[in-house]
Parts: structure tokens; C-alpha cells; sequence
């Protein structure tokens, strides 16, 4: 278990591998070790900042912010796609234009809040903030 977990000095682990290489019985039983290791991983518990995603993703504003966001963007996007077509066959509706450029970065600055504001509510969840390099 120590070879799988990643225990062994550099030299242990060269013999290991050594031995790994003419024994089928070893290599089987690392095989499920390996399983066994993978099997605990799963069932361990959430982690709190999985509880904060979840409680996220059920936030009516997170919810506006995020969905709103991409539906803005993909109207703005459908409008300057329509506009450049109808353009090309001679009709103007520059009311769609103007509309693709409302409807553009009001989505980005929409899915930028969602963004900060997800990361402020998981900032304190983060394993990592108090690690350096």
C-alpha cells in the first residue's frame, strides 16, 4: 500500500518496480490496491466548498446572473448574425443592431458578476488560498 499511496523513498520505489516487473501476483494485487484506493476516494464526504456550489447553483440571483448572462450574449449574437443577413439581401433593421449592442455587454457584465460572486462565496472554502509557492 505504501507503492501505491506514493510512500517509498526513490530507492524503495526502484526495487519495487524491480519486483513489480517479474511478479503477476504483485502486479494483481497493486491493481486492487489501486481500486481500493480510488473506491475510498469516492465515498469520502463532500467538501464544504461542494456544499457552497450546490447552494449556488439554487440562488435565484446566481441563477439570473448566470443563465441570464449566456441567454443576453446569445440574443446579442442572434441579432448581429440576423442584422448582417438582412443587410446582405438590402433591409436595414438597425433596431437590431442596437439591440446586439445592449444585449452584448449586459450579458458579459452579467456573467462577469456571477463569476465574482461565485468566487467570493467559495473564497473561504478554498484549501489552497494559504499556500505559496
Amino acid at each position: 500500500m505504501a507503492f501505491v499511496d506514493g510512500e517509498l523513498s526513490e530507492a524503495e520505489s526502484a526495487a519495487f518496480h524491480e519486483r513489480l516487473a517479474s511478479d503477476a501476483a504483485l502486479r494483481l494485487e497493486v491493481s486492487e490496491l489501486r481500486g481500493l484506493a480510488v473506491l475510498t476516494r469516492a465515498s469520502a464526504p463532500a467538501e464544504p466548498a461542494d456544499h457552497e456550489w450546490a447552494r449556488m447553483l439554487e440562488d435565484p440571483l446566481h441563477r439570473l446572473l448566470y443563465h441570464g448572462g449566456f441567454i443576453a450574449v446569445a440574443i446579442a449574437v442572434g441579432c448581429a448574425v440576423l442584422h448582417v443577413l438582412l443587410a446582405a439581401v438590402g433591409l436595414d433593421f438597425s433596431a437590431l443592431k442596437v439591440l446586439a449592442s445592449f444585449a452584448g455587454p449586459l450579458g458579459l457584465v452579467a456573467l462577469l458578476a456571477a463569476a465574482i460572486r461565485w468566487r467570493q462565496v467559495e473564497l473561504p472554502h478554498d484549501p489552497y488560498v494559504k499556500v505559496r509557492r
